[in-house]
C-alpha cells in the first residue's frame, strides 16, 4: 500500500438489506455518509415480491489502509452540522479541526456531469465561492428539468471556509446533508448534499452498524427540513456577500 501511495478504499453497499454492509464491516470500512436516492431502483424480489421499489440509497463506507499519517482534517461545515461531523470522524479514527466561515480565496469553479443510467446529476465544487451560487443553482435546475435527473448531488470541498456559506445557500434551496466522502476532493474531504425530485422513504432502509443508523436518522431529519425550505420563497440569491454575477462555471 505504501508503494502504491494508497490512502484507503471506499465501498458503497446497498441499504435494501444489511448483508453487504456486514461484509464491508468485516473489511474494516466505517460508515461516513448516505447516498440518499443515489441510484435507480434495484428490485430484490426476495425482499419485495410485489416488485415495489424506490431509488436505491447507498451507504458510503471508507477504510484507511494504514493509520492516517497526515495532520487533522480541516473541516468547514455550518455549526449545526459540527456534532454529527465529529461523530463521523471519530468513527474513522481521524482527528479534525473545525474551520470558521470565510470568503473565497480564489475565483470559484465547479464542474457538472449527468449519469444517464443512474439518472443522477453531479455538481462538483472545486473552488468554493458563494457568488457562484446562482450559476450552480441554474445547473441543478437544468439537470432535473432538462436532463430529467431524479437526484442531484452537490459536493463541497470541506477544507475551504467559503464552503460553509455555499452549504447554507444550497440547503435553503432544497439540498440536504448526506455526510462525508473522505479524500474525494483534490485538497481533502467532501461534504455531500443531495436534492431529490421525489422523497425517499427511509423506513424501508436497513442498517447494520449503529453509526450507519445514526447517519441515516440525521440525513432523514435534514431531508425533511429541506422539503420545508424548498416550499419557502427563494431569496438566497439576494443574500450573497458580493454583488457580481458569475457568467460561466469558471466564475
Amino acid at each position: 500500500a505504501r508503494a502504491l501511495d494508497l490512502i484507503g478504499f471506499r465501498i458503497e453497499p446497498v441499504t435494501s438489506h444489511a448483508a453487504s454492509q456486514r461484509h464491508v464491516a468485516r473489511r474494516g470500512a466505517k460508515p461516513c455518509g448516505l447516498g440518499v436516492g443515489a441510484y435507480v431502483p434495484v428490485n430484490f424480489k426476495a425482499l419485495r415480491p410485489d416488485g415495489s421499489s424506490q431509488r436505491e440509497s447507498l451507504l458510503q463506507c471508507f477504510a484507511y489502509v494504514m493509520p492516517p499519517p497526515f495532520p487533522p482534517a480541516l473541516v468547514c461545515v455550518p455549526e449545526r452540522h459540527a456534532a454529527m461531523t465529529a461523530r463521523i470522524y471519530a468513527g474513522l479514527e481521524r482527528d479534525l479541526t473545525l474551520g470558521q466561515p470565510g470568503p473565497a480565496t480564489a475565483p470559484g469553479s465547479f464542474s457538472a456531469a449527468f449519469d444517464s443510467q443512474a439518472r443522477l446529476g453531479v455538481i462538483t465544487v472545486l473552488t468554493a465561492d458563494p457568488v457562484q451560487w446562482p450559476a450552480i443553482q441554474t445547473v441543478s435546475r437544468e439537470l432535473t428539468g432538462i436532463a430529467d435527473a431524479q437526484a442531484v448531488i452537490l459536493d463541497l470541498p470541506l477544507s475551504q471556509p467559503a464552503s460553509i456559506r455555499l452549504c447554507e445557500l444550497a440547503e435553503e434551496a432544497g439540498f440536504f446533508w448526506c455526510g462525508i466522502w473522505p479524500h474525494l476532493a483534490p485538497d481533502g474531504d467532501v461534504l455531500r448534499l443531495t436534492r431529490l425530485t421525489a422523497p425517499v422513504d427511509m423506513s424501508r432502509m436497513t442498517f447494520d452498524a449503529p453509526l450507519a443508523r445514526e447517519i441515516a436518522d440525521y440525513a432523514e431529519k435534514e431531508m425533511l427540513r429541506a422539503e420545508i425550505g424548498r416550499n419557502a420563497p427563494d431569496t438566497s440569491s439576494l443574500r450573497l456577500t458580493r454583488s457580481q454575477s458569475p457568467t460561466d462555471m469558471g466564475g
